[in-house]
């Protein structure tokens, strides 16, 4: 298991989208450096594997990821910027870039479990079951900035993440 504490900060995402402007006010860049688009502060992740009685098979993996950030509308206080723009108050003032938190925290915890029978001949059957998303965290789906058709950030859908789900299958060693 580990646990990752960061602090991600720039004054420019755009290295990664060559198709947008984001500066609120390009004459004034010191609202710009805030927290990175990237900023995820605390992730952990973990897995555990280990033969059951019988010689069954039973792993898991955990993984969080705590929410990444995005900047606030200056006419909305509390509330999601839509575009750069929205940062720029009536007075003139800008409002320093990724103040706020989305609500795309990530949380998975999959299952797996199996059994090698052996049928001969160097060749095993392996029956597997496995559960993703466990506990069926929401895990939404949040593009950073603009429309999914031109993101670069990898997230290429949005809305809600993967529900609990389970599979089961065969694997054949020969």
């Amino acid at each position: 298991m580990n646990y990752t504490l960061s602090r991600d900060r720039s004054d420019d995402d755009n290295e990664r989208d060559p198709f947008t402007f984001r500066y609120a006010d390009p004459a004034n860049l010191g609202p710009e450096y805030g927290w990175s688009d990237r900023d995820r502060q605390h992730q952990v992740a973990g897995y555990l594997l280990f033969a059951l009685p019988r010689d069954i098979q039973f792993s898991n993996v955990f993984r969080y990821l705590s929410a990444s950030p995005v900047s606030e509308s200056c006419a909305a206080p509390g509330q999601r910027a839509a575009q750069p723009s929205d940062r720029v108050c009536a007075d003139g003032r800008v409002l320093q870039r990724n103040t706020l938190r989305r609500d795309n925290e990530f949380l998975t915890w999959d299952i797996r479990l199996s059994k090698p029978f052996t049928l001969g001949h160097g060749v095993t059957l392996e029956p597997v079951f496995e559960i993703f998303n466990v506990t069926n965290a929401d895990n939404r789906l949040d593009a950073s900035q603009g429309s999914l058709l031109f993101n670069f950030d990898g997230t290429i859908r949005s809305g809600l993440g993967d529900s609990r789900r389970g599979q089961l299958g065969l694997h054949l060693h020969f």
